[in-house]
């Protein structure tokens, strides 16, 4: 949930990118639990946020940021999740 506007399903190794203003953003994973963090978003930047959930403790939710190198080798393991409407995301390649 991005903002407590919209929100987008994520699926296991999925990824979404979003566009967000210059602000701070909350990104919230809401599931059998609910975690946020809110990032200052700066204009220009680029910011990498993992979430998913803790089997281990019983499907708790976690969402945090990550430091870039982490987050692009992340994603190399990931598939795109198609755009939502009303989630500012890039085209679809």
């Amino acid at each position: 949930v991005f903002n407590q506007l919209n929100s987008v399903g994520l699926t296991a190794y999925g990824y979404y990118p979003h566009f967000a203003d210059p602000s701070p953003v909350t990104i919230a994973v809401v599931a059998t639990g609910r975690s946020h963090i809110v990032l200052d978003a700066k204009a220009g930047q680029t910011y990498y946020v993992r979430a998913g959930t803790i089997f281990m403790a019983m499907g708790a939710v976690y969402v945090q940021q990550v430091p870039e190198a982490e987050g692009l080798a992340q994603l190399a393991e990931c598939k795109r999740i198609p755009n939502v409407p009303g989630v500012d995301a890039p085209p679809e390649l």
